[in-house]
């Protein structure tokens, strides 16, 4: 996996709802309400994490907070789509890209001291061989229920107050060319626009350098505020456009790749592995 171990940067007191229990799970809104109201004084050291959770670096705290804004953007779910970019016809050319892995894990907050960190033994993944152009990790809500279960068991058995707030989403693609350029992806959920519309997170680029690369792409995803997401359907992901030149006559050529999570879905990915020692 792609995390790095840091304290969270910013730090909480956990007023923002009374709870029974010691976890709960926060919408995009509550998330927002907690980072707003946060005291001036709010400066508590974070606890030190048992060693089978990781805390966010600061870079990835700052991701986090760009999807609290990405979230706010749209209210509408498309239940349609799913992260498929077959609408875009293959490019007939010597590039291609092919989805390798797709790997979800619950992302949790300390309402103590706003550290956010995931739990080392709590994911999912579906792997392809070979992987196509557009691949999700699809999770029946059963799946889904465990994992999220499974991270609030985990939670139950730590002192304070903790909250689970979203997902981290890790795809790995391979890329092939021989003169590559650049890849450029967006950020997409099934609650944002799509289209000449689109409402959905920053453009990213990034150079590719290689032939033939792996390159990993981890985001971050705050749960949806319009269904349940313990058993009603909903995507996570990112689309994207693979840039390169053409080796027999050097003309510019794309390939589109889209790849991500469904949650709740009727259609599970067959051989989905989803590990909770919870």
């Amino acid at each position: 996996m792609l995390f790095s171990v840091t304290a969270s940067a910013y730090a909480s007191e956990p007023q923002q709802k009374a709870m029974s229990d010691n976890c709960t799970i926060l919408s995009s809104e509550e998330i927002a309400d907690l980072l707003k109201n946060l005291p001036d004084s709010a400066s508590a050291a974070p606890k030190t994490l048992p060693d089978d959770c990781t805390a966010l670096s600061e870079f990835e705290v700052a991701q986090f907070m760009e999807s609290l804004e990405m979230s706010k953007e749209s209210t509408t779910m498309n239940n349609s789509y799913n992260g498929v970019v077959s609408d875009h016809a293959e490019q007939v050319v010597d590039g291609s890209a092919h989805v390798l892995e797709n790997l979800v894990t619950p992302l949790a907050v300390d309402l103590d001291t706003g550290t956010l960190f995931f739990h080392n033994s709590i994911f999912a993944y579906a792997t392809y061989n070979p992987g196509s152009q557009s691949e999700s990790l699809r999770l029946s809500t059963p799946q889904n229920q465990r994992l999220l279960n499974g991270m609030m068991s985990y939670l139950h058995t730590l002192e304070g107050s903790y909250a689970i707030v979203g997902w981290i989403a890790v795809s790995r693609i391979e890329f092939d060319a021989s003169n590559p350029l650049y890849i450029e992806y967006t950020p997409s959920a099934t609650w944002l626009k799509i289209g000449a519309d689109a409402d959905a997170g920053t453009s990213i680029k990034e150079t590719i350098s290689e032939s033939n690369e792996v390159r990993a792409i981890q985001k971050f995803f705050t749960f949806p505020s319009n269904c349940d997401p313990k058993s009603e359907y909903y995507w996570i992901g990112c689309d994207g456009v693979f840039y390169y030149k053409n080796s027999s006559n050097n003309i510019s050529q794309q390939i589109y790749f889209g790849c991500g999570a469904g949650f709740n879905s009727e259609h599970p990915t067959a051989g989905a592995v989803v590990n909770s020692p919870y």
